[in-house]
């Protein structure tokens, strides 16, 4: 299968059974941490709906925000590799995360695991709220 397809599955009484599959690559993107700078944001298009990021085999990967999206916009963001510190709970900053299932100022996701976020608008500022609780490292 081509990079950005994916299948889903439901576990029930000892079994898997597929319950969706997508073939379209047009919403998948790949974010190495050398593509995002000093700033650390991840600039996306309306397009996209998922996101593998790799952040190498002993290097960790740091994300501030996701500037480029749409209110409503959902995004599924897979971790492949080492980790990923999300900057969390930046009042004011446009386009970064809102994290309910960790406390402070970071969320850390390790490899093999993914968080989804949903794009709305929090007073006058576009913010990410996780929409499937983190896996707290």
């Amino acid at each position: 299968a081509p990079p950005g397809s994916f299948w889903r599955f439901i576990y029930h009484s000892s079994s898997w059974y597929e319950t969706y599959r997508s073939y379209n690559t047009a919403g998948f993107i790949q974010a190495l941490s050398a593509n995002l700078g000093t700033t650390d944001l991840l600039t996306i298009n309306p397009a996209v709906t998922q996101v593998s990021l790799l952040s190498g085999v002993s290097s960790s990967m740091t994300l501030r925000g996701m500037p480029g999206g749409y209110n409503g916009q959902v995004v599924t963001l897979a971790v492949i590799g080492s980790s990923v510190t999300f900057i969390t709970n930046s009042a004011g900053a446009t386009d970064s995360f809102v994290v309910n299932t960790v406390g402070g100022t970071s969320a850390i996701l390790t490899g093999s695991q993914s968080i989804i976020f949903v794009r709305t608008i929090a007073g006058t500022t576009a913010k990410w709220y996780e929409v499937k609780p983190f896996a707290i490292a």
